[in-house]
């Protein structure tokens, strides 16, 4: 036999989600007020049934004996002149916020020495959390629009909620959405509520809230985005952040995955909302309303399967301590490398779901001034990450900034699926599709195999691997007196540049062993290591403007790019211009097409070869930039002192 359906569980919820957090420190020290069923308030509100208790009061169902309706009545438990005020400033405030989607306070009052707030009573309503559960996306967000247009009307009265999260709106059994609890709101110019603070539920807190700073109207679009991302996702943002401490800088770092799957324009919405700095939000639920809207209109809303219960209460539990589980990284997908060091081939590609939607054909955006140029660029499917002097920065395919770590990274290793860099003390992997680095080992790689993901660390005499886990797999000594130039992370093997005395290439198996000098490599000086899609080739670049294309391994023979077709046994190519002249910065492998390019302080010039090492010709990027990205589906960007350009490769190559 199934239990009894309990009408009135949605207020339960809200009154237990409202009063279960202890109540703020105002003046003097609070004392509890006892209270039960049976009292009659201003001879007037009989108390019938305790709804739900906690350290700042109580919520009991009641009848109104004038009017002969049944109500809801939230009653103060503390005394003093602070807390009482904030209390009657609720009712004040939401009484005046008259709107068919804001739950309507009938009245409030002191009896007997106990503050009150009479609210209007709904049996059979829902939580928005139980509502979504029951709903598809369509239904979902139509109720969506419901919460946002009463939070809008909030706003537009000087009103921020502060503490807008799924059990503190409720469904009216006629389909209708009304925003509850104003407990914690603040009001422009009010006293009550000042910056110091901390008011609210974290799981749904804005950044600027969780520290205390003075809020707008853009804190309560964050808790807002935080509820449009599980109306999309099916789970909270922040799930995996179970314990307080990381769940506050999660939130802080604004480090938000966007899997693929919800439509672009609503996703898009979604990121406008949960951004790190108050001012690139939207500005208020009005705003958000109407992207919302042109969202859904731009791209029509697949019918989804109905919404589990649990993930939306999971951060209800949050907010009230519970848990405690400890966060892990998610299983590494890359395949294990054997006992012998040896990978085994890589996995057969698959064409990407796209999670972004299509960028424009060319877009330019503004970087933040820096004392220095930037250092480098890489894409990550669609989404281009920039390594600044003192910053980097993560942006979308429009420009839109996506995530910012206040710390130059240096890339070490890049492929179609991910990104490694390190900070200076440890190594982390960026996946496409997400915006949280995972830390894959507690020291700074010098080069990684974008291939199969492993690491090469320089120590103290001896060079150390690791695999795609942060498993050790091997020890190399570096030869005695011998002082290590550079290294590089080959599919095949580890690769090390050693004065002996001369700049020497040696190398290694990745299980470790013995440095093996390489005979027949005499390095120009130092030089960098590309590695083309797939490690079938790799491109080796630097001083003097040479280029050498390598078939899969440095030990192979190399394929010498020059300016001409002839049968030169020069060691390097002659140099392009005075840009190659001065040292190629970077080399790109696109189809079958391998671009150079370099920059002096007089010109920049870029050089098409094909695989056998003839060059197809030379082409002047526009200006004078300091980075290189290409990205998929030929999406190229050029990174200036100032901005971002990105635009196909074919307006390079058709010139």
């Amino acid at each position: 036999m199934e239990p009894p359906i309990d009408p009135l569980r949605a207020f339960r919820l809200l009154a237990r989600s409202d009063l279960e957090a202890p109540a703020p420190t105002l003046g003097a020290p609070a004392i509890r007020v006892n209270l039960g069923v049976g009292h009659v308030l201003d001879e007037r509100f009989e108390l019938i049934e305790l709804l739900a208790q906690g350290g700042m009061g109580r919520v009991f169902r009641a009848r109104d004996a004038q009017l002969g309706r049944e109500v809801a009545i939230k009653v103060l438990a503390l005394l003093g002149a602070e807390p009482t005020q904030r209390f009657l400033r609720e009712a004040q405030l939401t009484a005046r916020l008259v709107h068919p989607h804001i739950l309507r306070v009938h009245a409030c009052g002191q009896s007997d020495g106990w503050s009150y707030i009479v609210y209007e009573l709904i049996p059979e309503a829902q939580t928005l959390a139980d509502a979504f559960a029951v709903r598809d996306l369509e239904g979902r967000l139509d109720l969506f629009e419901q919460a946002l247009a009463g939070v809008a009307a909030a706003h537009d009265a000087g009103v921020v909620h502060r503490d807008l999260k799924p059990h503190n709106v409720l469904v009216r059994p006629d389909g209708s959405a009304a925003v509850a609890d104003f407990g914690v709101a603040h009001v422009a110019q009010s006293s009550l509520t000042v910056s110091g603070q901390v008011l609210g539920t974290p799981a749904y807190m804005a950044p600027e809230q969780l520290r205390g700073e003075a809020i707008e109207p853009n804190a309560d679009v964050w808790s807002l985005g935080v509820m449009l991302y599980e109306l999309l996702y099916e789970r909270h943002p922040f799930s995996d952040a179970l314990q307080l401490p990381l769940l506050m800088q999660r939130i802080c770092d604004a480090q938000v995955d966007y899997p693929p799957g919800p439509p672009a324009p609503l996703l898009r919405t979604v990121r406008r909302c949960l951004e790190a700095r108050p001012a690139r939000r939207l500005p208020d639920a009005a705003a958000l309303l109407e992207a919302v809207r042109a969202a859904r209109r731009q791209e029509p809303v697949p019918q989804t399967r109905k919404l589990p219960v649990w993930p939306l209460l999971l951060p209800l539990l949050l907010a009230l301590g519970v848990g405690g589980a400890l966060w892990r990284s998610a299983p590494d997908p890359r395949p294990p490398v054997d006992s012998g060091g040896t990978p085994p081939p890589p996995p057969a590609e698959v064409e990407p779901t796209a999670e972004l939607p299509r960028p424009v054909e060319r877009a330019s955006w503004s970087l933040p001034d820096e004392p220095g140029p930037p250092h480098q660029a890489a894409f990550l499917g669609e989404r281009l990450l920039v390594c600044l002097t003192t910053q980097t920065l993560l942006f979308g395919p429009e420009g839109e900034e996506l995530r910012a770590w206040p710390q130059r990274l240096s890339l070490i290793g890049r492929s179609p699926e991910a990104l490694w860099f390190h900070d200076g003390h440890k190594t982390y992997r960026l996946d496409r599709g997400s915006e949280t680095q995972v830390e894959v080992l507690g020291l700074p790689a010098a080069a990684c195999d974008p291939v199969h993901g492993r690491l090469l660390v320089l120590g103290e005499r001896e060079l150390l691997t690791f695999d795609a886990r942060g498993e050790p797999l091997g020890r190399l000594q570096i030869p005695a007196g011998r002082e290590v130039k550079q290294l590089f992370a080959a599919p095949t093997r580890v690769q090390a540049l050693i004065n002996d005395p001369d700049p020497r290439l040696f190398y290694a198996p990745w299980s470790g062993g013995t440095l093996t000098r390489n005979e027949h490599f005499m390095s120009p000086g130092s030089f960098k290591l590309e590695t083309a899609p797939g490690g079938d080739w790799l491109a080796l670049s630097g001083q003097t403007g040479f280029v050498w294309l390598y078939p899969g391994d440095l030990n192979a023979d190399p394929v010498r790019c020059r300016r001409d077709r002839s049968q030169s046994t020069e060691p390097f190519v002659a140099s392009l211009s005075v840009a190659h002249l001065e040292g190629v910065r970077q080399v790109v492998f696109y189809e079958d097409r391998v671009l150079s390019w370099a920059r002096s302080d007089e010109a920049a010039e870029v050089a098409i070869w094909n695989r056998r090492g003839e060059l197809l010709g030379t082409r002047a990027p526009p200006g004078k930039p300091w980075v290189m990205a290409l990205g998929p589906g030929g999406r190229l960007a050029w990174v200036y002192d100032d901005q971002v350009r990105v635009g196909p490769i074919e307006d390079l190559l058709a010139e």
